[in-house]
């Protein structure tokens, strides 16, 4: 059982603070799009032998087809098994795909892709005086810090895990990344200073608008509760101009909570 703590903190530039404040909405965003583009992907692939590759074919068969149906060998399914099951040929030459590790991490970024099509990433860190991350995040100080109450934000949370390398994959499992949580929860130690929580959100649940520099051309909009919303910490260089004006838009929030 993950030990999240109580509040989770969002660093953001005014804009996205306003925004964040008036309609109580944070961007989800796709994997896909994290600003770390190493960050799902494997180091390598593991393999097996011919004959316990023909064991995992035969135990879970639409995977590896769908897994090598792009190359257009086979027609359908049916032939797939059969080539697999008649022609020693056939299976040498499909472990040999799954041996290629080009080939394997192309197959492999369009399971990201698709799995980037119905869930997106929010993301916090549980510190909140970090100078890098309001460097970073909070444009050079100008910006805040959001304080959420990360059970009324989620009652699922992913801790990331800091490695000086990214993870190993079994072939078989190139096409699971919906039942892989290491994909989400592992990150170079480049990054650890962020401290990152993790949760997901179902795009199709999301509002959104366009924009065009994004991948998907949309940018998520997962909706909250206001009561979520805990603290707001002004950067050392927020205009008090701008600090008013947030501080007008929270208090029938914070009374409210």
């Amino acid at each position: 059982m993950v030990n999240t703590p109580n509040i989770l903190y969002k660093y953001v530039t005014l804009d996205v603070a306003k925004v964040i404040l008036k309609d109580n909405t944070l961007r989800a965003t796709p994997p896909n799009e994290l600003n770390d583009p190493f960050e799902l992907l494997p180091s390598k692939f593991i393999g097996c032998t011919i004959d316990e590759m023909k064991k995992k074919i035969m135990k879970s068969p639409e995977d590896y087809y769908n897994a090598t149906k792009h190359t257009g060998v086979v027609k359908d399914l049916n032939e797939f098994l059969y080539k697999i099951k008649k022609d020693e040929r056939f299976l040498r030459g499909a472990v040999s795909v799954f041996s290629d590790s080009d080939s394997m991490m192309k197959t492999f970024k369009q399971s990201i892709n698709e799995f980037s099509e119905h869930f997106g990433i929010l993301c916090f860190s549980d510190n909140k005086t970090n100078l890098l991350m309001w460097s970073h995040y909070a444009k050079n100080h100008t910006g805040v810090t959001i304080g959420f109450d990360s059970k009324l934000l989620s009652p699922h949370w992913i801790p990331v895990d800091y490695k000086p390398e990214r993870f190993e994959i079994p072939f078989e499992s190139m096409n699971k990344i919906e039942n892989g949580i290491m994909f989400l929860a592992r990150k170079s130690e480049d990054w650890k200073y962020e401290n990152e929580y993790r949760t997901i959100a179902i795009l199709e649940s999301c509002n959104y608008i366009d924009e065009p520099s994004t991948k998907s051309g949309k940018l998520y909009l997962h909706s909250f509760n206001k009561s979520a919303i805990k603290e707001v910490i002004f950067g050392l260089n927020t205009p008090e101009k701008e600090q008013m004006i947030l501080e007008n838009e929270l208090k029938p929030k914070l009374s409210d909570s």
